[in-house]
């Protein structure tokens, strides 16, 4: 102890003194080396020299986790490692010191895709709460300690709920250290824990005076516990007639006072375990309560909507018919005008070309008088009034449908708005009730449709972000929220789904079959059909759910 407080003394000068007493000059024996490119790189280290944990309750937690590898330098090469080794003999007092080998690279990982995703307040991860200067040793603490799958807790319940059941497990993590007691958690499914022993901040941003008034403490209290076993030693040592009995009735007092305390400690343990679970029940229930309240309440809501859209059917229906019949109409009246037109024309070009003195030779020819041929010119002029009548007509029953088209056009685009409100409506009704953030882009014009499902790591950056890389559990259940959206725009008396629970966890295929038992039964005129390869063993019969199960495969039969 003497030792370690002269250390302590001299490190508030020289902070690297912590490390032992000749560290500075052992790091003044590297740097030349280095200059005389004797060595590749200058080496990194001692590690712990260049991490600092601005929140002052985690340095004990990071210091306990990283242990001795902040005593630890980093090395570019095998050559680089093999000359260190032969430096650190000069200096026995350092005590041991490893040299770990790894290529230098000036840039920190991108560890986006590997780092654990949990939620606000779930914990902290051990890579963001340290600050590390170099990013050399940056990349070595992510190679051998994988600090980005490292998660923090200052609550055991927490800590219980990260690990214990595998779809609680956030995506790459390694394991969960609970703070205080000092415990390591390790997730599903191969669940587990242990207690740790934590030591006292040595290295990380130590606060070397109250260190020194920690020892100097400890030093105290270690002197006067000798004294008193000395003391016990000294009555142990004096003999008492008849002492064999009472310290066999001593001996067994201690072990059933040390059987109760473990019987104590187990009921304490079954308890934290007992409310756990029962909290974890609990939050189930609660969120299966708010999805069915959420279900009753639209459900008025989502027929209003489905009686509005069967009558703008209905409505659609009848001026389809309407603007077919004009369409045939206009059609007979274009062949019809195209015919009188042409007539005439014949007869206006007849009329234009035929020359007074000619006519009137041809009229004296032929014996006719003047009053038959005025009464032919006067039938000629009716007839070309009838036929500017008939073009009159057919540019008023242009117009009309002209009118017509345009205002069919604007309940069409309007309806096909209304249809993809109703589908992202219900859609992000239904991700929410998994606390899921959810994005659908319906583009009419290119005919594309984009999703996009984030869980419930959206505040971390670069979580998911599209159904390609989430779990089968949550791409199923979005498949499923997705096409119940569809159903709610569609009336057909007829719905099958077929194993739409393959790729799914129990949790997640539970509550994809509740929401669709829960639209069949909104829906009792029309009839659906789910086909799974696995059991219902929660579903029971009634009289509007029939269960059909094939029998068991029987390789014999073939």
């Amino acid at each position: 102890m003497k030792n370690q407080i002269s250390q302590y003394k001299n490190a508030t000068k020289d902070k690297l003194s912590v490390y032992g007493s000749s560290m500075s000059q052992f790091l003044k024996d590297i740097e030349n080396l280095t200059h005389q490119k004797r060595l590749s790189a200058m080496p990194r280290g001692p590690i712990g020299h260049f991490i600092e944990v601005p929140q002052q309750k985690y340095r004990e937690t990071v210091e306990n986790i990283l242990k001795g590898f902040l005593t630890s330098f980093v090395v570019n090469n095998d050559q680089d490692r093999i000359l260190l080794m032969k430096l650190k003999k000069k200096y026995p007092n350092l005590g041991p010191i490893q040299f770990i080998t790894t290529e230098f690279v000036d840039q920190v990982y991108d560890i986006r895709n590997g780092c654990v995703q949990i939620s606000e307040g779930e914990g902290e991860l051990l890579i963001d709460i340290m600050r590390v200067s170099d990013p050399v040793v940056m990349n070595c603490l992510i190679d051998h300690k994988k600090i980005e799958r490292i998660v923090i807790v200052e609550d055991q319940i927490m800590a219980v709920y990260l690990t214990q059941h595998k779809q609680n497990v956030p995506k790459n993590l390694l394991r969960v250290i609970f703070t205080n007691p000092f415990s390591d958690y390790f997730p599903a499914p191969n669940y587990r824990s242990y207690s740790l022993r934590s030591k006292p901040v040595r290295f990380i941003q130590v606060n070397f005076k109250e260190l020194i008034n920690a020892i100097q403490r400890d030093k105290v209290r270690q002197e006067e516990r000798c004294l008193q076993l000395q003391k016990i030693a000294e009555i142990q040592a004096v003999e008492y007639p008849d002492n064999t009995d009472i310290e066999y009735l001593r001996k067994n007092l201690n072990e059933e006072k040390e059987r109760k305390i473990q019987i104590e400690a187990k009921i304490e343990h079954l308890k934290e375990k007992h409310q756990i679970l029962k909290d974890i029940v609990e939050n189930r229930k609660e969120e299966l309560d708010r999805y069915f309240a959420e279900s009753r309440k639209s459900r008025d809501e989502m027929r209003k909507m489905q009686i509005e859209i069967e009558a703008a059917q209905r409505k659609l229906d009848l001026m389809q018919n309407e603007i077919n019949t004009k369409g045939r109409q206009i059609t007979a009246l274009k062949d019809k005008e195209h015919a009188f037109l042409q007539r005439v024309l014949d007869l206006e070009g007849k009329i234009a070309n035929m020359k007074t003195e000619h006519r009137i030779a041809t009229i004296e020819s032929n014996n006719e008088s003047i009053e038959e041929v005025e009464l032919l010119m006067k039938n000629k002029m009716n007839q070309v009034a009838d036929m500017k009548q008939i073009h009159q007509t057919f540019e008023a029953v242009m117009k009309r449908l002209s009118e017509l088209r345009e205002s069919r056009y604007i309940f069409v685009r309007k309806l096909r708005q209304y249809m993809t409100l109703r589908v992202k409506h219900k859609f992000h009704q239904l991700i929410s009730l998994r606390n899921y953030t959810a994005d659908i882009d319906i583009d009419h014009k290119e005919q594309i449709l984009k999703l996009s499902v984030i869980p419930q790591d959206s505040e971390i950056e670069g979580a998911v972000s599209s159904t390609k890389s989430l779990s089968g559990g949550e791409r199923s259940y979005s498949t499923v929220a997705f096409l119940i959206s569809l159903w709610n725009c569609v009336d057909h008396p007829f719905y099958f789904l077929d194993e739409y629970d393959v790729f799914s966890d129990e949790y997640n295929r539970h509550i994809m079959t509740q929401l669709l038992l829960n639209e069949a039964d909104r829906s009792k005129d029309k009839q659906f059909g789910f086909l799974a390869s696995q059991e219902f063993s929660n579903i029971v019969a009634i009289n509007t759910i029939t269960i059909h199960k094939l029998r068991d495969f029987d390789r014999l039969d073939n």
